[in-house]
């Protein structure tokens, strides 16, 4: 779920991908080199992948108000 929204932002608007890249924050997460299961996106770029559902929501939330998107996105826990 992570990297398919990191790549549809990647997709999307590249101006938004670069503003998650520098938030210290998801910086640190994702990008960090710290990586203890990495995975590489559409772009090139690897990214952590290893967190668990509720910090990926977390994540995908604070991604989504950095680009101004929290209207767009929605999800549900089952």
């Amino acid at each position: 779920m992570l990297l398919t929204f990191l790549n549809d932002i990647w997709n999307k608007d590249s101006l938004n991908y670069e503003r998650i890249k520098a938030n210290p924050q998801l910086k640190r997460m994702l990008f960090g080199g710290n990586w203890h299961h990495p995975s590489r996106l559409e772009n090139g770029t690897i990214v952590e992948t290893n967190f668990s559902a509720t910090v990926i929501l977390a994540i995908i939330a604070k991604i989504s108000e950095i680009c101004d998107i929290t209207d767009q996105v929605s999800y549900s826990i089952k």
